[in-house]
């Protein structure tokens, strides 16, 4: 880990607790293809749970902060639409599984293009009843 970008977010209250990331796995599906390309690479991973949009920008001034002056790639992930298989979200008769979750997290991509929160939680609150659609979504 990145104990420097660490401390600067335990400055700013956020605790460090690495217990957390035993039952998650989304780090690696990043991790071997950045050790690939960079083995002496340091991270910060970040668990986030449930935030509301004061809280994110709150954290979103904690990375900067941990971030200046430093050379930092900041990676983003999560999951989006979980649909097929045991999954209750289902596609439509005669639709492509793959079609249906690229016509379903559409919305969710261009929104998060746009770099503003308020139109990803928008886009994400149009999912009905699968609403947001994605894990992690605050």
């Amino acid at each position: 880990p990145d104990w420097d970008v660490l401390a600067t977010l335990q400055e700013w209250g956020y605790p460090v607790d690495e217990s957390g990331h035993a039952p998650e796995h989304s780090i690696e599906n990043q991790l071997p293809f950045l050790q690939a390309l960079r083995p002496d690479i340091r991270i910060a991973p970040l668990g986030i749970s449930t935030l509301d949009g004061a809280e994110a920008e709150r954290l979103a001034q904690a990375v900067v902060a941990a971030a200046r002056g430093r050379d930092v790639l900041l990676l983003a992930t999560t999951d989006y639409t979980h649909a097929g298989g045991p999954y209750p979200e289902q596609p439509p008769a005669g639709e492509d599984l793959a079609a249906f979750v690229r016509r379903q997290d559409q919305a969710i991509i261009e929104a998060i293009a746009t770099g503003d929160p308020a139109r990803l939680a928008e886009a994400a609150g149009r999912r009905g009843a699968f609403s947001p659609g994605m894990c992690g979504f605050w």
